[in-house]
C-alpha cells in the first residue's frame, strides 16, 4: 500500500496571485498562500504555520490538468522551520469552469529541523481540495510507503 499514515490537515489561503508571463501556451502564474496544519499520526499534536509559494502555467480554455512546483516552508510551534518543495499537478473540476481544483502532489523535505530530521528521507504525499472563488484550500499530507522490492 503506497500511501502510509495522515501526517497533517491544512488550510490554507491565497494572499497574492500574480501573472508572470502571457502566451499561447498559456498563463505563467504565481500564487503566494498561507496557513495552518494540524499534525496527526508521527507529528500528532503538533501545530504549525504553513507558507508557501506555487508556480504553475496553465491554458485556462484548454487544460483540463495543470501542473507546477512550489517551494514550501512549515514553522512549528517551537520556533522548528521545516523547508520543503513539492511538484503536483491538479485537476479542473467542472471543466472549462474555473471555480475548484484537485490537487495531489508530491513532497521532498529539505534539511529539516533536527526535531524533524526524520523527515529527510521521507517522501509525503499531498492532496487538496481549493475553491477558487474562495481562494482557500483544504488539504491532507500521507507518508509515502514505498514497496519493498520482490513484496
Amino acid at each position: 500500500m503506497p500511501l502510509g499514515a495522515m501526517l497533517w490537515e491544512d488550510q490554507t489561503k491565497t494572499i497574492v496571485r500574480r501573472t508572470k508571463g502571457v502566451s499561447e501556451e498559456g498563463i505563467l502564474a504565481e500564487v503566494d498562500f498561507v496557513g495552518e496544519c494540524k499534525g496527526t499520526g508521527r507529528l500528532a499534536g503538533m501545530v504549525a504555520r504553513f507558507q508557501g509559494t506555487d508556480t504553475y502555467k496553465w491554458k485556462p480554455t484548454a487544460d483540463i490538468v495543470i501542473s507546477g512546483t512550489s517551494d514550501n516552508q512549515l514553522t512549528f510551534q517551537g520556533g522548528e522551520i521545516v523547508l520543503f518543495k513539492a511538484v503536483g499537478i491538479a485537476n479542473q473540476i467542472n471543466f472549462p469552469s474555473t471555480e475548484a481544483l484537485n490537487v495531489l502532489s508530491l513532497f521532498n523535505f529539505v534539511d529539516p529541523h533536527p526535531d524533524f530530521a526524520w523527515l529527510k528521507n521521507t517522501l509525503v504525499l499531498w492532496e487538496a481540495h481549493v475553491d477558487l472563488r474562495t481562494q482557500t484550500a483544504t488539504g491532507w499530507a500521507y507518508e509515502w510507503v514505498s514497496r519493498k522490492p520482490g513484496s
